[in-house]
């Protein structure tokens, strides 16, 4: 760890010469966008889709950490730079807007200088966050008076000019974390959700359009089923084998699968590095790549099984049933990241503190939305209903003219 830290401070001393040249450098009516995960994903892959579709008198990239999602990006039709080739590197210099889902890194930091930011985030919820957060990594990695923090990812400490919320009680928490005024966080939804309220024939014409055949035809393959389950539990940071002590026993859940012709979907964080059965023994089972894309086919789930993740307050936009698969819940508090809201205050609904209990629960008929849900929804989206990019495609218009 040591020697990763020496290696990324030397990287930053020699790119400091290229920071100070982007403030002089002509920022132009362009747009940069970039995600954090090193892919084409997120909130920002959406917007960029949307502007190609509805605003392509806007000048856009997407600045690619590798050739590889330059080349994807490309094949689907857009703009796209690997950020260390001159072409990229130029755009990231002279785009007057940055538009990513983490940190101006996302595009090339070193770059930024003069440049307006839109950070587009990746999800509401519970969980402490940057300078809002309690947890020792935080603490260490978000220090104020930290020199050293400061030095190795100075990312970190710049704050964005405008901020993608989705409700007040999150603006606040976003504010807080970022350091910025509320005044900054635009309260419209998140575009990687825009697609949730289209009826069945809209979503899969916005999905032909947007999305590659595989994953569209993924989509289709659903609905053969009477239920689709998506599991997605949230990273956690200690690494350990939380599927192991969850007590998940493949060849009866699959078993349980094919008794109700549903399908139970495994879907990872990207950064859990967990090793995954064989998906051939488990018909009724479907293990998803970590680094796929599970918003073009969220839509399709009947039921969500999760525990603390931000893919819950997504769910509720469907108004769908959610099991909250709780089975690590104090270890999770104690070990893990911290949680600026109560829990069951604020992510109400059935919990499955076992696997049995868990059978029992995706067994049972599916229960509508409770009242607090209802409410848990209202707090954290507002009146969000499917806007969120074309709100944000009128900002980049007024940022681009002024």
């Amino acid at each position: 760890m040591v020697r990763l830290d020496l290696d990324l401070l030397a990287q930053n001393i020699l790119l400091m010469p290229l920071y100070l040249v982007s403030f002089a450098t002509p920022r132009q009516k362009k747009v940069a966008f970039g995600s954090g995960q090193h892919d084409f994903n997120g909130n920002a892959k959406y917007l960029m889709l949307h502007v190609r579709e509805h605003a392509p008198d806007l000048d856009v990239a997407w600045i690619a950490p590798t050739r590889v999602v330059r080349d994807e990006v490309r094949a689907r039709g857009l703009r796209a730079y690997w950020r260390h080739e001159p072409a990229g590197l130029w755009w990231a210099l002279t785009a007057k807007l940055y538009v990513f889902n983490n940190r101006p890194n996302d595009v090339h930091f070193f770059a930024s200088g003069r440049a307006k930011t839109l950070n587009l985030w990746h999800g509401v919820g519970l969980k402490g966050l940057g300078f809002n957060s309690t947890s020792a990594k935080n603490r260490r990695d978000f220090n104020p008076k930290g020199i050293y923090s400061r030095l190795l990812r100075p990312w970190l400490y710049s704050r964005p000019t405008w901020f993608g919320s989705t409700a007040p009680l999150m603006s606040e928490h976003f504010a807080k974390a970022f350091r910025i005024p509320q005044e900054r966080c635009l309260e419209v939804g998140y575009t990687r959700s825009d697609h949730f309220f289209l009826e069945r024939d809209a979503l899969f014409e916005h999905l032909e359009r947007t999305e590659p055949d595989e994953v569209v035809a993924f989509a289709r393959s659903l609905l053969r089923y009477d239920k689709v389950i998506l599991y997605m539990p949230t990273y956690r940071e200690s690494h350990e084998d939380f599927l192991a002590a969850s007590g998940i026993d493949y060849p009866r859940l699959d078993a349980a699968m094919r008794a109700q012709n549903a399908l139970f979907i495994f879907k990872l964080h990207p950064w859990t590095k967990l090793t995954l059965p064989d998906a051939e023994r488990y018909p009724n089972l479907c293990f998803a790549p970590k680094a796929s894309d599970v918003y073009p086919y969220l839509p399709f789930a009947h039921v969500l099984v999760t525990d603390y993740s931000s893919v819950y307050f997504d769910f509720l936009l469907l108004e769908r049933p959610v099991v909250l698969f709780a089975f690590d819940e104090e270890r999770y508090k104690a070990n893990e990241r911290d949680l600026i809201l109560d829990f069951d205050t604020y992510m109400p609904g059935p919990r499955a503190r076992t696997f049995d209990a868990l059978l029992e629960q995706l067994a049972a008929p599916a229960p509508p939305l409770t009242p607090a849900q209802h409410e848990v929804r209202r707090l954290f989206w507002g009146d969000y209903a499917g806007r969120a990019a074309h709100a944000l495609t009128q900002k980049i218009r007024e940022v681009l003219e002024t």
